[in-house]
């Protein structure tokens, strides 16, 4: 599981768990 990779966005859950992982890259 590759929270750092965009793709995973597609998923609603991924998608709010990748923003907070984009903020504090």
């Amino acid at each position: 599981l590759a929270c750092e990779n965009t793709e995973y966005t597609s998923d609603a859950g991924m998608g709010q768990f990748k923003t907070s992982v984009e903020i504090q890259s």
